[in-house]
């Protein structure tokens, strides 16, 4: 079997201790590291920008010098042409001037036309430039000063009255397309322009100044004009471009709005083009003499500010190790001197333990520290302990009895227990029966309480509808009264009708008689037409006699003959009335045998109607009379309604009165139910309580046997003891 590594005291103090210390070096040294970390991120970025301030006012001094020397050329322009020299003097002093400025790459001036000497139209317009850009110095003219985006290195100051630097710009010069950046100043004679002169700075001298700015040898620079265009980069690919082709309109703009202003612009990020996370300062230059500002770009790598302080941090925790495993070596050292004592008390112990515990054997050693303190309470301890196994001895055998006792009583202890928990598993049982028995009485009085609400509200139902139907008794008994009232009218209408009938029927009898009568009477009425109709014919006869006989006599017979003719159409007139007469007494004839005709049929209908009528006035007292007991029966009726409404609102009181005391009822089976869930658990946590002190019974008798072998056990490991 392989033997378990033991570290020991030393050893388990000592990783004790290293591991505290070694935690509590670790946390001082992050903190540290984090302090270092940011301190000197902070020192780095101000460092940063007090160097992007240095460097601008390096590149501000450059500038301002070249502005310087354009002011300075255009004044010595402006004297040559106040003393009025000619132009070869004038040239010749811009000779010498681009001769002693080595770092420019050209000179020049330009006058207004005739502004020089007023020999424009014979010599030209006076524009010399001296440069030195094909190697050595060439004298040219000023060309694109006239108009184009190319004129305003002429067209600004001249307008303005002030100095100007233009944005990088190509010219042809010395036969080569060439980008420069001109510093130009108006040239002044008594407070009016009258040209401008300038210096020239080629884009290759502007990238080489820019490009020697190079923080902690790791960063580089950038110079950016009033409108954000590159001047200078290392790149000469950037030179003329606009600043928001590599990093976006938004970034330019941003910038911009910082260095136009005057301001300085710092950001914290990956910067175009290189893609390098990066602290970039852009440090605003002012042009001298103008309100107009450049601005210049420091980009210092983050890897670069960061390497310093990786190795500071490096360098306390490599101190901060050292310290530690120093320590831990004196350590080991010196807690190994310190628990020599210890390893012989150790020994002590051992031989105490491995041998016949002997109590009356004792540790000499005297020394006044902790170590000497333990070995003087060992031995009291030991001491102690020999007092107590003696005192253990004589208890030993005291308890041999009482454990005895104890087995004999915690059997009893054990049956009365059971005796107990029987009784609490009836009551309990008992308890349960009461729970289901109240709980179906409960059940049975909820749905006593059920039925008698919905008897109280059929007893409502049933009240509403007898109160209806009482109405409608009323309602019908009134109508029988208007029934029956119509009905005594119609009777005495009845007899009234009947009288009529047969005052009609006596009356249609006599008209009847008269109607006979009359056709009687037509008839001598028929003979006497007939006699008149004879009479007109026979005068009608004696008329025409007569005129024959007038005819006759002549003259003597015209008198007569005209009174015959009048009594011929007398007879005439009379025949034709009696025709007519005769017609009419026809036609009245047969009209008097219709009327007789029909007032037969009249008599007879008079007869039927008198008879209907007799029928209907005996229909009408039967239904007076039916009416009158179907009025009495609605009276009984509503009294029998009037009764049942009466016992209904009884019954609803009473069915009130019982769904309160049968919810009274419900309620306190409720809380009888309630009482016996109680009960029965109650008697269920009586029964768990008896169950467990039963069982704590049978343990303390199990313990009382095992306390008796344990006392016989104490008694062998006691009496091993030498006291």
């Amino acid at each position: 079997m392989k033997k378990k590594l033991r570290l020991g005291y030393r050893g388990s103090m000592v990783l004790w201790i290293v591991g505290i210390t070694t935690l509590g070096f670790g946390g001082m040294v992050a903190v540290l590291a984090l302090l270092i970390h940011g301190q000197l991120t902070a020192a780095s970025y101000s460092a940063s920008e007090i160097a992007g301030q240095g460097y601008a006012a390096e590149v501000a001094s450059s500038m301002n010098q070249a502005t310087g020397a354009a002011e300075q050329l255009a004044i010595g322009v402006g004297a040559i042409r106040r003393l009025g020299l000619d132009r070869t003097s004038a040239v010749e002093y811009l000779h010498s001037y681009i001769a002693a400025n080595a770092d420019f790459g050209g000179a020049w001036f330009i006058f207004e036309p005739d502004a020089f000497d007023g020999k424009d139209a014979s010599l030209g317009r006076f524009v010399p430039y001296w440069n030195r850009f094909s190697g050595s110095l060439l004298l040219e003219s000023c060309v694109d000063y006239e108009s184009g985006p190319a004129s305003a290195y002429y067209q600004t100051p001249l307008s303005t009255g002030k100095p100007f630097v233009t944005e990088p710009t190509v010219f042809q010069i010395a036969g080569a397309a060439t980008m420069v950046v001109s510093y130009c100043a108006p040239i002044t004679l008594d407070a009016k322009t009258v040209g401008v002169a300038g210096i020239d700075v080629s884009m290759e001298s502007m990238k080489q100044a820019i490009a020697a700015i190079q923080p902690l040898g790791l960063g580089y620079a950038f110079l950016l004009s009033s409108t954000g265009t590159i001047v200078a980069d290392p790149e000469t690919a950037l030179i003329g471009k606009p600043y928001a082709s590599i990093a976006g309109e938004a970034s330019q703009t941003a910038i911009m709005d910082s260095y136009t202003q005057g301001w300085t612009y710092t950001a914290l990020g990956m910067q175009p083009p290189r893609n390098v996370r990066a602290h970039l300062v852009v440090q605003p230059i002012q042009i001298s003499g103008t309100d107009s500002y450049w601005g210049l770009g420091v980009v210092t790598p983050i890897d670069g500010l960061m390497r310093s302080i990786g190795q500071m941090i490096l360098l306390v925790v490599a101190i901060a190790c050292a310290v530690i495993l120093g320590s831990v070596t004196a350590l080991w050292f010196i807690i190994g001197l310190s628990i020599r004592p210890l390893a012989r008390t150790a020994a002590a112990f051992g031989e105490l333990a491995a041998g016949d515990a002997d109590l009356t054997r004792v540790i000499s050693l005297k020394r006044d520290d902790e170590i000497g303190d333990l070995v003087a309470g060992f031995n009291a301890f030991v001491e102690k302990l020999r007092g107590i196994i003696t005192t253990l001895k004589s208890a030993q055998e005291q308890l041999g009895g009482i454990g005895e006792e104890l087995a004999t009583s915690s059997h009893e202890s054990a049956s009365a227990t059971a005796e107990i928990l029987a009784n609490i598993d009836g009551v309990r049982r008992l308890a349960v029966n009461q729970e289901s028995s109240t709980s179906a009485a409960t059940s049975s009085v909820g749905a006593v309480v059920t039925g008698i609400e919905a008897l109280d509200e059929l007893t409502q139902s049933q009240a509403a509808g007898i109160s209806e139907a009482s109405a409608s008794i009323e309602q019908m008994i009134g109508n029988i009264g208007s029934v029956s009232a119509s009905i005594g009218h119609m009777a005495e209408r009845f007899q009234d009708l009947i009288r009529t009938a047969t005052a009609g029927r006596e009356k249609q009898e006599a008209v009847v008689v008269k109607v006979g009568t009359i056709a009687s009477q037509s008839e001598l009425l028929m003979d006497a037409n007939e006699i008149i109709a004879g009479i007109a014919r026979q005068t009608n006869l004696l008329a025409m006699n007569a005129a024959i006989e007038a005819a006759h006599a002549g003259d003597a017979g015209k008198g007569f003959s005209v009174v015959a003719d009048e009594i011929r159409r007398l007879a005439e007139t009379a025949g034709e009335q009696s025709v007519s007469i005769g017609t009419e007494l026809s036609s009245i004839k047969a009209t008097i045998a219709e009327v007789v005709t029909a007032s037969v049929e009249s008599e007879e209908s008079f007869n039927l109607v008198s008879s209907s009528i007799s029928t209907t006035d005996e229909l009408v007292r039967q239904v007076d009379h039916a009416m009158a007991e179907q009025r009495e029966g609605s009276r009984q009726i509503l009294e029998a309604l009037r009764d049942m409404n009466d016992a209904a609102e009884a019954v609803r009181t009473k069915a009130q009165s019982m769904a309160h005391d049968a919810e009274q009822a419900r309620t306190g089976m409720t809380m009888l139910l309630d009482t016996t869930v109680t009960i029965r658990g109650s008697m269920d946590e009586m029964g768990a309580g008896a169950e467990q002190i039963n069982k704590a019974a049978q343990s303390v008798s199990q313990l009382a046997e095992s306390t008796r072998e344990s006392i016989r056990s104490m008694d062998e490991v006691i009496g091993r003891f030498i006291v």
